[in-house]
């Protein structure tokens, strides 16, 4: 994992220069490189970006050819949102968090994440299993998170 003592390199060099820091992820994290199986680098990289403080992360073609059921455990040993809007079920429930709000030195901040409708293109996904919303519709049930927690 080499990239993630760069990265964390970097980050530390960020959080030395800047009092207020949002650390995110736009996607495809958990797939790259070729020193594990698919599964394990993921695991090893939300384990790290736990570690690093990352506030969210938007879900990628990456992360979603893992399949779904795999994607889910690991949303569920993140500490940080995993963001994607535009997304939901077979029965039109959000995937993921649609956003993430957050107060930083005073002004408060929207993030969301949009992945691609390529998804359902993914050898693994099965029909019906997600669909990619237009930006005119929104999901049913909306899940975002807010938190006033100190950055």
């Amino acid at each position: 994992m080499g990239g993630v003592a760069r990265r964390t390199t970097q980050i530390n060099v960020e959080r030395e220069r800047a009092e207020h820091i949002l650390l995110l992820d736009a996607g495809d994290s958990c797939i790259s490189g070729l020193e594990q199986t698919p599964v394990v680098r993921a695991e090893l990289v939300i384990k790290a970006m736990n570690r690093l403080g990352y506030q969210a992360m938007a879900l990628g073609m990456g992360e979603f050819s893992l399949n779904l059921p795999t994607l889910q455990r690991l949303m569920r040993r993140a500490r940080f949102a995993l963001l994607a809007a535009n997304l939901v079920d077979a029965e039109g429930r959000p995937v993921a968090k649609l956003y993430l709000i957050r107060e930083i030195g005073g002004h408060r901040l929207a993030v969301i994440g949009v992945t691609t409708p390529d998804i359902l293109c993914l050898r693994g996904m099965k029909p019906g299993e997600l669909r990619v919303l237009d930006s005119t519709r929104r999901p049913a049930a909306t899940s975002g998170t807010s938190s006033s927690r100190r950055m």
